[in-house]
């Protein structure tokens, strides 16, 4: 089971926004099952935890956009977190 408490980090800083957490692991899942050629049982879960753990260590950084032509939000992996520039 996933830790709750991640969870909870990891939607607070999505901007508290639980839909785009949920977009995000959608599409982060959807792209690692992609690469993998083969799906183990329970890999699925282990690629939400991986997706989540890499987001909260800084890792794997995103940002997203609104288009007026879908009501899905794009994500694009940012190069550089505008939080932590120096």
């Amino acid at each position: 089971m996933i830790d709750r408490a991640k969870i909870e980090q990891f939607i607070k800083n999505m901007d508290g926004n639980k839909y785009l957490a949920t977009i995000y692991l959608i599409r982060r899942v959807t792209g690692l099952q992609e690469k993998s050629a083969k799906l183990i049982p329970g890999s699925q879960r282990f690629m939400i935890e991986q997706s989540i753990d890499e987001f909260l260590e800084g890792k794997s950084r995103v940002s997203f956009t609104e288009d007026a032509t879908c009501d899905i939000p794009k994500f694009v992996e940012a190069k550089e977190d505008p939080k932590h520039k120096e």
